[in-house]
C-alpha cells in the first residue's frame, strides 16, 4: 500500500506521454515508471492522502466500492482534484489493462487516465477518466445507475458516452435517471434506442428546446417525463 499523490504539470506531460506509448505498443510492460507516480518532478504530495493498493477491477462497480472503502475517505475536495485523479488512474491502470482485449479498447483518449487542466478540452474530457466516473455515478446515482456501474470498467457505449461527455447532463439525478428508465432495462439497452422514433437521439433533440422554458436539469424523471414528446415517452412502456 502507499499514500497516493497528485501529478505535477510536467508529470501530466510524461504520464500522457507513457500512456500514448502502450497505446502504440503491446509489448510495452504495463506498470508505469515509479519517478512519474513518486518523483517531486512528477507528483506532490497531498493533505488526507488516501491509502491505496493495487485491486483488480472489472466493473465500475468494483472500481466505486472500492474508491469509497479508502481511508481516510474521499471528501469534496476530490471532485475536481484533477491531478489526484490523474495520478490514480495512471496508478490503477495496470490493474484494470491485464488482457490483450482490454489493452486494444484502451483507444487514444489518455483522459481516459490523464486529465490535462492546461488542454481547452479538459472540462468535457474529464468526466471520461475511469475512475472518478466509476466514483461519481456511485455517490450519485447508487443503484439508479446500475447499468452503467455494471459495465465493463472500458466499455463506453452510446449511452455511456452520451451521459458522460455532457458535464450539465452528467450531472443532473434527474436526466440521468431518465435515460437510463426510458433506454435501458435491468443490464440491457433496448433495442432500437439510438434511432427509433422518440430514441436517445430524439431525447438530445429535445431537451435544449425544453431548456428555453423549464429547468430541465433540476427536475425529477416523472417531471421530465410528462412535458416529453408521445413518442419519447412510449419508451417508458416498452
Amino acid at each position: 500500500m502507499t499514500y497516493a499523490r497528485a501529478l505535477t504539470t510536467d508529470g501530466i506531460r510524461r504520464a500522457q506521454e507513457f500512456v500514448r506509448a502502450l497505446g502504440s505498443d503491446p509489448a510495452m510492460p504495463l506498470t508505469p515508471p515509479d519517478d512519474i507516480l513518486f518523483d517531486a518532478r512528477y507528483s506532490r504530495e497531498i493533505e488526507r492522502a488516501p491509502r491505496v493498493e493495487h485491486r483488480s477491477f472489472t466493473t465500475r462497480r468494483e472500481a466505486a466500492e472500492y474508491l469509497v472503502s479508502l481511508s481516510p475517505p474521499l471528501d469534496q475536495r476530490s471532485v475536481d482534484d484533477w491531478p489526484f485523479w490523474s495520478w490514480l488512474g495512471l496508478w490503477h491502470l495496470p490493474d484494470i489493462l491485464h488482457t490483450d482485449e482490454r489493452r486494444t479498447r484502451m483507444s487514444s483518449e489518455e483522459e481516459t487516465f490523464v486529465v490535462d487542466r492546461m488542454d481547452g478540452r479538459s472540462r468535457q474530457s474529464r468526466y471520461r477518466n475511469y475512475l472518478w466516473t466509476s466514483w461519481r455515478l456511485y455517490q450519485a446515482f447508487g443503484e439508479e445507475a446500475a447499468y452503467l456501474l455494471d459495465l465493463d470498467i472500458m466499455e463506453i457505449g452510446q449511452i455511456t458516452r452520451r451521459i458522460i461527455n455532457s458535464p450539465r447532463i452528467f450531472n443532473s439525478v434527474g436526466v440521468v435517471q431518465l435515460i437510463l428508465r426510458l433506454y435501458t432495462r435491468e443490464k440491457r439497452a433496448k433495442r432500437g434506442r439510438r434511432n427509433r422514433p422518440g430514441g436517445l437521439d430524439h431525447l438530445f433533440r429535445v431537451l435544449p428546446q425544453l431548456e428555453l422554458t423549464h429547468d430541465v436539469y433540476g427536475m425529477s424523471p416523472d417531471a421530465l417525463l410528462r412535458i416529453l414528446p408521445p413518442e419519447i415517452q412510449k419508451w417508458d412502456e416498452r
